[in-house]
């Protein structure tokens, strides 16, 4: 790859956030702190595909609900130590990895479908275990409210599709680069190969959090679908060359 290729790996943890406005959350917020220990099985430990495969599943439910328009909202409200600055750091990254959307600093939405819920709860538990004072309320809104609250969401989605889509632009890119240098090597399919199951994986993870389907949803997938058929004409004509097979 040239030196100025691409590079996916190189721009992951960058993701530039969503300046959101504060909003308004009517009605009295219940607190769900206390029923973090009485949830089952969060500190459960189970097989590894098992709970990839309720997880997933969890997650089409959420966004189905989601898309069914059923109100409801979880917040939560955290204060992180001044120092070490690697605690507030470590707080945003699990927040953003949820798909939270901040409404103000330390202050986080999530809408209240089960498996959100049950990551929430867990995720303000373990920020209390290390010293990070944090609640969890349900809240409900207005009309004119939840409808402000899912276009943040749905414009925080579309902001992390669009750097998806960028990497891969970049990636089909390069493809067409080493084609027309004829770089047909074992090592540039590595090495191309790498920077695509990386953004796959980015992918799966930006739907897991995607509660209410971003306006550029389909256009990723599209996108990643190119990616891969192209990956694999670039594979089979390295193969070509170094086989003479057809």
């Amino acid at each position: 790859m040239s030196q100025t290729g691409f590079d996916a790996r190189a721009r992951w943890g960058r993701l530039p956030e969503v300046g959101p406005e504060p909003g308004e959350v009517s009605r009295e917020p219940r607190d769900l702190g206390c029923e973090i220990g009485a949830q089952p099985g969060l500190a459960a430990s189970q097989g590894a595909a098992s709970a990839h495969g309720a997880e997933a599943a969890g997650a089409e439910e959420d966004r189905a609900e989601a898309r069914a328009g059923r109100t409801g909202w979880l917040v939560l409200v955290y204060r992180p130590p001044v120092e070490p600055s690697t605690a507030r750091v470590r707080a945003w990254r699990r927040v953003r990895e949820l798909g939270g959307l901040y409404i103000q600093q330390a202050v986080a939405v999530f809408p209240a479908r089960s498996e959100t819920e049950r990551a929430v709860l867990r995720l303000s538990r373990e920020m209390r275990e290390t010293g990070v004072e944090s609640f969890v309320f349900r809240a409900e809104t207005g009309s004119y409210e939840e409808a402000e609250l899912v276009a943040r969401f749905r414009a925080q989605s579309d902001q992390e599709y669009r750097e998806i889509l960028e990497q891969c632009t970049g990636l089909l890119g390069e493809l067409d680069t080493e084609t027309r240098k004829g770089k047909f090597t074992f090592a540039e399919i590595e090495e191309n190969e790498g920077d695509l199951a990386y953004i796959e994986r980015w992918v799966e993870r930006a739907l897991g959090r995607d509660f209410f389907g971003g306006t550029l949803q389909d256009e990723v997938l599209r996108k990643i679908a190119e990616c891969r058929a192209r990956m694999e004409e670039f594979e089979q004509e390295v193969f070509r060359r170094h086989t003479g097979e057809q």
